[in-house]
């Protein structure tokens, strides 16, 4: 059997409540992360959870990452076991994806600025093959009615970022399909077992021949670890 070869530069998300982004993007500086992306968004927690809180929208920070792989599979086993999440002091998760590919200069910064005595020693998570980033681009006004439709199915929560549509010419030429300027993204991490059924579910009722237009499609997700 062919054995899998690991990406050498991968993409690294970090949901975590408003306003800790900041101590996010610090605390990966030390671990020699250097590329960032912050992006605000909302969360989208399940109504008995945002009942039992009082809260009517849980907005989020999304820090979007790149580094070597091994750097930010370290970054994740180390937060996993040890306390140093509690420096972040939010809820959320991590998760990270293999890049397939990346300019050239940018994989030569992001390789050469690692010092390889510096990466810690601990263990990798076995998260391999078990989770995956389902991402929805919709209409606005109708990801309330989305996520519902995506908990019946198995989600337990997403995080949404705004987003605007551009270039949809040929989906209304050849489709008949005209698609909102104003869209918003909407990224679920879901297992395995429940992806497909998830994703099916969102497609019947809120793709891209309903009003809301819904473009469904997921990656793969080579590690995740749950801030608490």
């Amino acid at each position: 059997m062919t054995e899998k070869k690991e990406a050498p530069v991968s993409i690294l998300f970090t949901i975590v409540d408003r306003g800790r982004g900041n101590k996010v993007t610090k605390l990966y500086s030390t671990r020699q992360l250097i590329s960032h992306t912050h992006c605000v968004g909302e969360g989208t927690a399940s109504s008995k959870m945002m009942d039992m809180l009082g809260l009517d929208v849980v907005e989020k920070d999304m820090i979007i990452s790149m580094g070597k792989t091994e750097l930010i599979n370290c970054v994740m086993s180390e937060i996993h076991n040890t306390n140093l999440s509690e420096s972040i002091k939010s809820s959320g998760i991590l998760f990270s994806i293999g890049l397939s590919a990346i300019n050239n200069i940018v994989a030569s910064v992001l390789m050469d600025t690692v010092n390889e005595e510096e990466i810690c020693g601990v263990t990798y998570m076995e998260q391999e093959g078990k989770n995956s980033l389902i991402i929805v681009a919709i209409n606005q006004g109708y990801t309330d009615e989305m996520m519902q439709t995506a908990r019946k199915a198995g989600a337990i929560g997403g995080t949404i970022v705004k987003a605007r549509w551009s270039d949809g010419d040929k989906l209304e030429q050849f489709h008949g399909i005209t698609l909102q300027e104003e869209r918003e993204l909407v990224f679920i991490l879901a297992s395995s077992k429940t992806r497909n059924g998830i994703m099916d579910a969102i497609n019947e009722k809120h793709g891209l021949t309903s009003e809301a237009h819904g473009l469904i499609f997921s990656v793969p997700v080579d590690r995740a670890v749950k801030l608490s």
